[in-house]
């Protein structure tokens, strides 16, 4: 019988203080480090599902660029069409396993997103859309959630893509990392020159509910 090491006692306890102060940077961080991925939403029939919509939107509203916020394991990003892509994950060992992942792809780069330090008011990280798949329902903090939206709207020139559920049915108990939220209604709170131009749902896969992507524009140029 292995006796477990050093990191994965370490692990344990990070996963046991978890329970009780409860931070989403540090629960996906914990969660790459375990060896675990994206989840199921970024994988099989449910990930080909979403990359056909992703990619009939880039193609139809001519979209040279994406900066996204939540770039995950990677896995996702194998089935997208985007001519050129920078990607922001908090977890760093998510960040550091898509650059080796796309280490020969130069049309794609990968970041480290820390909230607290991340200033985008010289607008020099843009793409012509910025995006969040499947992101925001895992933002359970309040202030994590506005500055990641903040963060998220100003990386983008023309357009913002969301892929997330759109209601605030916790589903009875829920989990620890997963909070619904209405986030459409902040978004025309929020962000009074951005509009919602269109919602598409994602085709249901065993009878299961599936998010829609949602697209905004911003209705004045971006100076």
């Amino acid at each position: 019988m292995r006796m477990p090491s050093l990191a994965d006692t370490s692990l344990l306890l990070e996963r046991l203080s978890l329970k009780f102060d409860f931070k989403s940077s540090r629960y996906w961080e914990w969660n790459y480090k375990m060896g675990r991925t994206s989840g199921p939403g970024s994988y099989g029939r449910q990930c080909v599902a979403k990359a056909k919509i992703l990619n009939s939107i880039i193609d139809s509203l001519r979209i040279e660029s994406i900066v996204e916020f939540g770039c995950g394991d990677g896995n996702q990003l194998t089935h997208y069409d985007i001519p050129r892509y920078l990607g922001f994950d908090v977890s760093e060992t998510a960040v550091r396993m898509c650059m080796e992942q796309f280490s020969d792809d130069e049309t794609k780069g990968f970041l480290h997103y820390t909230p607290s330090v991340f200033d985008n008011r010289t607008k020099l990280i843009s793409g012509d859309a910025a995006m969040s798949v499947d992101v925001i329902f895992h933002l359970v903090e309040d202030p994590v959630y506005r500055k990641y939206m903040d963060d998220l709207f100003s990386c983008a020139r023309r357009l913002v893509i969301i892929s997330s559920s759109n209601h605030t049915d916790q589903g009875g108990k829920g989990v620890q990392h997963v909070r619904h939220r209405k986030f459409v209604d902040d978004v025309a709170a929020w962000y009074p020159d951005w509009t919602l131009i269109a919602e598409h749902p994602v085709e249901s896969i065993d009878g299961k509910d599936i998010d829609s992507f949602y697209v905004f524009r911003r209705s004045a140029p971006d100076s």
